[in-house]
């Protein structure tokens, strides 16, 4: 009896998937897990929507919009405005927190160009990203999304400062479509494009999206962000025979598991509906 009611009580905490990612939604909005959600797929085979809720509303772009940030590196790297092994200078006093991996590593190493690139994205580390936005420029960071039309992704400035109003932002579906032509080669070279997928493989938060995946053989390039009542994590996934994005911004939750889970979930009906 004791485990009977023990299996009721997860059950009801957290209900079996849904048959489809918008009833998800619908089911977990309602239950109170989060009170907002914005999600967008499409396969990059077929160009077929895989999903669509609220992706052009704007969120709070936490972690993700390094995405943007490490597209602007590459391009200043192809056209020879940066070096990648250029060393660059760290002021400890500027150090911020949010991973903050670098700031264990300065009395063994001078950070380059590209290695603060894998800072940035694969442990996702604050520090390091201000000091590439330094370094490219946050105006050049938003007129190379708005060149490719997705005016949703906009940086307003270096991570962990202090804003009343505006924050950085991004919507759902701009996310989605740059993870997409990353993949493609298509907003930076085809060398560079592998490059930043290259080192998204090596992502040290894989709690969201790629939870949701069956496992290793499915390969995955995912960039998450986490806020104290945000939860987004923005990817591109393929293998043999097929490839899509995925990008779901969740928002309102007292319990962060909770929140995670919604993204899990929606990760594997996305991936069960493109694999059947």
């Amino acid at each position: 009896m004791e485990k009977l009611i023990l299996f009721l009580a997860s059950a009801e905490r957290f209900p079996l998937l849904s048959s489809t990612p918008l009833d998800l939604i619908y089911q977990r909005i309602q239950a109170g897990h989060v009170e907002e959600v914005g999600a967008y797929s499409k396969n990059l085979i077929t160009d077929e929507v895989l999903m669509d809720y609220q992706s052009g509303k704007v969120f709070r772009a936490a972690s993700t919009i390094k995405l943007a940030v490490a597209c602007e590196v590459e391009r200043q790297l192809e056209h020879g405005l940066l070096e990648p092994d250029q060393k660059i200078k760290v002021d400890t006093q500027t150090l911020v927190g949010g991973s903050g991996i670098l700031r264990l590593m300065l009395e063994d190493f001078v950070p380059t160009v590209r290695g603060m690139l894998c800072l940035m994205l694969v442990v996702s580390d604050n520090s390091a990203t201000n000091f590439l936005i330094d370094l490219v420029g946050r105006s050049n960071v938003n007129r190379l999304m708005a060149s490719e039309g997705l005016d949703g992704i906009h940086l307003v400035g270096k991570l962990m400062s202090r804003r009343r109003v505006r924050f950085n932002s991004a919507t759902p579906k701009d996310m989605a479509e740059l993870v997409g032509r990353i993949y493609k080669g298509r907003i930076v070279s085809r060398k560079s494009s592998k490059r930043i997928l290259n080192v998204l493989r090596f992502q040290q938060h894989t709690s969201m999206i790629p939870a949701g995946l069956p496992g290793w053989w499915v390969k995955c390039a995912n960039k998450p962000g986490a806020l104290s009542d945000l939860r987004a994590d923005v990817a591109v996934v393929w293998g043999n025979g097929f490839a899509y994005t995925i990008s779901v911004f969740v928002r309102g939750f007292k319990d962060a598991f909770l929140g995670e889970s919604v993204i899990r979930d929606l990760s594997r009906l996305i991936y069960k509906e493109v694999v059947k």
